[in-house]
């Protein structure tokens, strides 16, 4: 019954005609969107229109919020949802936006020592109760350039998608043990061939920080997927296929190649 009126509600919330500004919005601060097909833009205004109208918006440390906060948030996590349908991150009870990366110390707790880095930059955080923390100025970094690879609010919300089974250790839900099985194989060789190759010095095209996890590998490959689809499939093949199934979305279809 609860899901009749959540399908109704967001009935709605579609059928409803984009607020005027919006568009302007999403043209401007999200460059992915002019590379999309009329119907990927359809689906990710659909999809925008229902995190922007269910998800909880809070500016932090003096920042107010707008429209072209949420609407910039939302549909850059909306193009996460372009190959599925049902999910709105319903379980992100609320969005922190800060005007700029913070600073913390991280404390790692290590085999033989608990080691403490200091001021270290934080652009976003997916946090345990499903809250996810973001730094207004590195999302609009992320989202106006389409291809660079680094995008926080992909990143983020990719934390919260792993996190869905309850854990985040780089394996969201997948839809048979499979599936799972071969992800773990392709998430544990890639994240050991990560590791390998910054150990020996070699250049590597993933995120250093892809190395610390699975959970971390699948973010930073994430980011890459949406933005550099071809380089991840040249310089990764399994782990572009792993994301491609998961994510039922082609974004080599954005970008021409080149060469």
């Amino acid at each position: 019954m609860f899901g009749f009126f959540k399908n109704r509600r967001r009935q709605k919330l579609i059928e409803q005609p984009l607020p005027e500004e919006w568009r302007p919005i999403i043209e401007r601060n999200v460059a992915a969107f002019s590379r999309l097909a009329p119907e990927e833009q359809q689906r990710l205004i659909e999809a925008t229109k229902i995190i922007a109208g269910e998800r909880r918006f809070v500016g932090s440390s003096g920042l107010a919020m707008s429209d072209e906060i949420r609407v910039t948030i939302a549909a850059q996590a909306a193009l996460l949802l372009l190959g599925e349908e049902g999910y709105y991150f319903d379980r992100v009870p609320t969005i922190f936006v800060y005007p700029q990366h913070r600073t913390i110390d991280m404390h790692r707790d290590l085999s033989t020592a608990a080691l403490v880095e200091e001021d270290v930059a934080i652009e976003g955080q997916a946090l345990e109760q499903g809250e996810i923390r973001l730094s207004w100025d590195d999302v609009l970094y992320g989202s106006r350039d389409p291809a660079d690879g680094e995008n926080v609010v992909l990143h983020e919300f990719a934390h919260h998608l792993d996190r869905l089974d309850g854990e985040i250790g780089g394996t969201p839900p997948l839809s048979s043990d499979a599936e799972h099985r071969q992800w773990s194989e392709v998430f544990d060789r890639e994240l050991a061939l990560h590791r390998r190759d910054l150990k020996a010095g070699r250049e590597v095209f993933l995120h250093d920080e892809a190395a610390a996890n699975r959970a971390e590998l699948f973010a930073y490959g994430t980011e890459c997927f949406f933005e550099q689809p071809h380089e991840l499939e040249e310089f990764h093949p399994d782990l572009f296929d792993c994301l491609l199934r998961f994510y039922k979305t082609d974004p080599r279809r954005w970008f021409p190649e080149t060469g």
